[in-house]
């Protein structure tokens, strides 16, 4: 049986700290975002949830996109067991999309494809996106989908462990251990 996104996939130290980066940065656009975007928000947080390690990478289907005007664009798929983060940066001359850039691609516990300035390059295109919000209040394009396909929920003791962690800024639990326990 396969659990969450950390011990499914086998990836280096240095990918998983690189690949840590995006749903940090994904956690604290999706505040902001359930005021623009109740639904897209919603999709977005099982997507979070996956990326985070809360929730096993078979719990459900899902891909999100957030474009950044002129700067380029985060897209982020994982649907039976493949994931992938693709990232279309724009020129900075013309604001035109240039070719895109798979960060991360994998198919079960294999990686396909891994790079490193393509992971670093989404960061930097979320940072801003949240950036430019915070100062000016500009909301970019956000689409979100998500299929859920888990029928096991955590407990409420697991979700206030979660919560309270997310709070204090550490990592929340992982998702072989609440689901361990209900076992």
């Amino acid at each position: 049986m396969q659990l969450d996104f950390a011990t499914t996939v086998y990836l280096t130290h240095e990918q998983n700290l690189a690949l840590k980066a995006i749903p940090f940065t994904l956690r604290r656009i999706h505040p902001w975002c359930q005021d623009i975007s109740p639904d897209h928000a919603a999709a977005m947080a099982g997507s979070i949830d996956i990326l985070e390690n809360w929730m096993p990478l078979w719990a459900g289907d899902g891909w999100i996109t957030i474009k950044a005007a002129r700067i380029g664009e985060v897209d982020i798929h994982h649907v039976d067991g493949i994931f992938l983060l693709e990232v279309v940066p724009h020129s900075f001359l013309t604001g035109e999309a240039l070719e895109p850039q798979q960060a991360i691609l994998t198919d079960g516990s294999d990686v396909l494809a891994f790079d490193v300035d393509a992971m670093t390059l989404a960061e930097l295109i979320l940072q801003h996106v949240n950036l430019r919000h915070e100062r000016y209040q500009e909301t970019p394009v956000i689409e979100a989908w998500w299929e859920q396909k888990l029928h096991q929920a955590p407990s409420a003791k697991w979700v206030a462990l979660r919560e309270a962690a997310l709070r204090a800024g550490h990592e929340p639990p992982r998702a072989c251990h609440w689901m361990a326990e209900q076992l």
